[in-house]
């Protein structure tokens, strides 16, 4: 299987796991604070459609500057995330749905208009101080693997009493 094909089919699962998991909320369900929890799921879809949004402008950057490093590079960016995930949570979720929705096809277009070749761009990334290498192929199994976990995440605060 293509690298392309692979990384699409992950891609595609992570996201209808994270369709599923939505599935028959409303706004009461989504503000829900589980008993001893620090989450709602507005609270998680925020954070996944952050990371996702954030990440696919990182794909971006990787595929037109050579070598280019990626990540949340400065506390600048850091704070910028934090904003991103608490205007989200506070949105209605009807929206946030929504913004998942557009950025899942925006993301699965991109996806498939790229090479072999592009899905092997690299530059470096900042992962918890640490530069690492990686590539555009690298990139999206890490949103699709970020989906999965919120996801799963949902199906267990829907299920929490």
């Amino acid at each position: 299987m293509a690298a392309n094909e692979e990384i699409g089919a992950l891609y595609r699962e992570a996201h209808a796991a994270m369709l599923e998991a939505l599935a028959d909320l409303d706004e009461a369900a989504c503000r829900r604070l589980p008993a001893g929890g620090n989450w709602t799921i507005a609270n998680a879809l925020a954070h996944a459609v952050e990371g996702e949004e954030f990440w696919l402008s990182q794909v971006e950057r990787l595929l037109k500057e050579a070598g280019a490093r990626v990540g949340r590079l400065d506390e600048a960016a850091q704070q910028a995330r934090e904003r991103g995930i608490q205007e989200g949570a506070r949105a209605p979720y009807g929206d946030m749905r929504a913004r998942f929705e557009r950025i899942t096809i925006a993301g699965q277009r991109r996806l498939g208009e790229l090479s072999e070749e592009a899905l092997q761009r690299s530059g470096s990334r900042l992962t918890d101080g640490t530069l690492t290498t990686a590539c555009v192929a690298d990139l999206f199994r890490q949103i699709a693997d970020h989906i999965q976990e919120h996801a799963e995440q949902i199906l267990e605060l829907r299920e929490s009493p």
